[in-house]
């Protein structure tokens, strides 16, 4: 119980003067910048409060529970003669501490709101955990065998300048972070205690270079993991702009006209889905040149299964011949204005600018 009161009050006194700068820094900028209401500036206080809580409890339980306990799990499966279980047990932890880590909860969130729902959280997650549970693994098994972190390091850092060139920057910069982010308070103590312990009965085995490299590879591989995200959904833009281009070829054919197309973007919340697709089609608009496409009710061979299902509920594509665009436009504004349709927007966008509904509708937001 002493050892408990002891470790407790050391960590409330650390934390504390971690997060006190931070709140000093908040509170000037309160009265100097940011002016929120008082009932804002109490929520964000409880908020610093609640994190202050929170890490002591975490980082007591670090001390007293996490480090001794994965220490002591290394130590019994590393003696073990078949110890190359350690590389199946490895690649599970990773999986679910990476789950767990609450900076990895923070990025993915935010992650989506920056997209504008593009980047799904789910998908992301689970690219990122079995990114860190085959870095856990290929650690696990370089340990067991004595094998030099450069054979994995090098080909890997290789192949992420290689992928840089084939996925936009927006996947670059979360790919760097997510590999900063996953190296959080979880992994750096569980999985690195486990490691410290089996890497000291191992033989040959040394705790410097094998414990401390698996932090090295779970840092690289999920970055890897997220540039193979991104080359994906590179793949599914094109899917969909090649669609645009078919749709428009058709139209071109049927005719004989060659006319630039606008694409109409709505985005709105579910329950208004079908009503906007009403109006829609009500149009005031000749058949042959308008095509409508709701991601609700497409058959499974014509569904983009790469766009995330929140996405297909919320979003609506109604390509239209450039001069016909704004008079759709007006109309369907004018539904939503009347009807009280709120938190959604409609607006025309160049079919070749697809990439910019993430930015129009993300703008949209942070003006709310």
């Amino acid at each position: 119980m002493k050892l408990f009161i002891d470790i407790l009050t050391n960590k409330t006194i650390e934390v504390f003067f971690s997060l006190f700068p931070l709140l000093i820094i908040f509170v000037l900028f309160q009265f100097i910048k940011l002016k929120l209401p008082k009932a804002q500036f109490i929520i964000v206080l409880r908020g610093l409060f609640l994190t202050y809580a929170g890490l002591v409890l975490f980082f007591s339980g670090v001390d007293i529970g996490f480090i001794y306990m994965g220490n002591h799990i290394g130590q019994t499966l590393g003696q073990l003669t078949y110890n190359w279980i350690l590389i199946p047990i490895g690649f599970m932890l990773g999986f679910v501490v990476t789950f767990a880590e609450p900076a990895i909860q923070v990025l993915i969130i935010e992650v989506e709101k920056v997209s504008a729902g593009s980047i799904n959280r789910k998908i992301m997650l689970y690219f990122l955990s079995f990114g860190v549970a085959v870095a856990v693994a290929l650690s696990m098994f370089r340990m067991i065998n004595n094998i030099s972190l450069w054979y994995f390091i090098l080909p890997g850092y290789l192949i992420i300048l290689i992928l840089m060139w084939f996925v936009s920057p927006i996947f670059v910069s979360i790919a760097y972070d997510s590999g900063g982010v996953v190296t959080g308070p979880m992994i750096a103590t569980f999985l690195l205690s486990l490691f410290v312990g089996s890497s000291t009965v191992i033989s040959g085995s040394n705790p410097m270079t094998d414990a401390f490299g698996m932090i090295a590879m779970v840092a690289m591989v999920p970055i890897l993991s997220i540039l193979i995200l991104g080359f994906l959904y590179n793949r599914a833009e094109a899917k969909m702009e090649k669609e645009i281009r078919n749709i428009k070829e058709k139209e071109e054919k049927k005719t004989g006209v060659i006319s630039d197309f606008e694409l109409i973007v709505v985005i709105t919340n579910k329950e208004h889905v079908k009503h906007i697709v009403d109006v829609t089609k009500k149009a005031d608009v000749k058949k042959e040149v308008i095509n409508f496409e709701n991601y609700v009710g497409l058959s499974e061979e014509r569904k983009m299964s790469d766009i995330p299902t929140e996405l297909q509920k919320e979003m609506i594509l109604v390509l239209v011949e450039s001069g016909k665009s704004k008079k759709v436009l007006k109309k369907i504004q004018k539904e939503m204005y009347f009807n009280n349709i709120d938190n959604s927007v409609a607006f025309i966008l160049d079919s070749k600018n697809i990439d910019d509904i993430c930015n129009m509708y993300n703008a949209m937001k942070e003006k709310r």
